[in-house]
């Protein structure tokens, strides 16, 4: 039997309504048109404390107190998908526990 590739979901993805982040992605990001695995993800840098900024500045556009966040900007590479910004929101959405990220690619 061989593996299944992931495709994007049909309806719109929820963000794993257990997290710390609960909700649907269009709650966090401007546009879900694109989303892949955060599994396919690979960040390029990484600063202490960004992803609990990210986390924060995340609920706070759920509640509406500032404007969603574009999706996050990837470059797609033979191993998966490179992160070009958006490092700390991809930090964030794993430690909730989310399996799908809204993407934006760029060359």
């Amino acid at each position: 039997m061989r593996p299944r590739t992931p495709r994007r979901p049909a309806r719109r993805p929820s963000c794993m309504a257990k997290s710390s982040l609960p909700g649907d992605l269009t709650d966090y990001f401007t546009s879900t048109e694109r989303v892949v695995p955060l599994a396919d993800l690979r960040c390029t840098r990484s600063r202490a404390g960004a992803a609990e900024r990210a986390t924060d500045k995340m609920r706070a556009a759920a509640r509406g107190d500032i404007a969603r966040r574009a999706p996050v900007d990837v470059r797609q590479t033979l191993a998966g998908f490179d992160v070009v910004e958006g490092n700390a929101t991809v930090a964030a959405a794993r430690a909730a526990g989310w399996v799908w990220i809204a993407v934006r690619f760029v060359a």
